[in-house]
């Protein structure tokens, strides 16, 4: 990957757990612009290492606790969209584990605020 295909995109996580109960995937980003906030659905363009663009829908579910000195935000994203990622970049996703994947570059394409109370 060239770095002018890589400006724009920040490093993020793809995270995929599998227990007994339920099953989750999320995509893990800081939030550079500061405009995204807790139930916000987005759509997130993920780059693959050998430069395909993805483009996944989830829901901005939490903030972070533990990075308190940047705004990295947990997007929800489908589970099966969570596994298909991990398995593209070589790893499989079995029952009761949780993969972490570091392989993509993510930048947020679009936003919809969440619906009124």
């Amino acid at each position: 990957m060239s770095k002018q295909n890589v400006d724009g995109w920040i490093p993020c996580k793809v995270a995929v757990s599998s227990g007994k109960v339920a099953q989750r995937a999320y995509v893990y980003l800081s939030d550079v612009s500061g405009v995204l906030d807790i139930g916000m659905r987005v759509v997130v363009e993920l780059m693959h290492p050998n430069g395909t663009a993805l483009q996944v829908i989830g829901t901005v579910e939490r903030r972070i606790a533990s990075m308190k000195n940047y705004r990295y935000l947990a997007i929800r994203i489908p589970w099966d969209v969570g596994v298909s990622l991990a398995k593209l970049v070589g790893v499989d996703v079995k029952k009761g584990e949780r993969v972490e994947v570091y392989n993509y570059v993510a930048r947020v394409k679009e936003v919809s605020l969440p619906p009124l109370r």
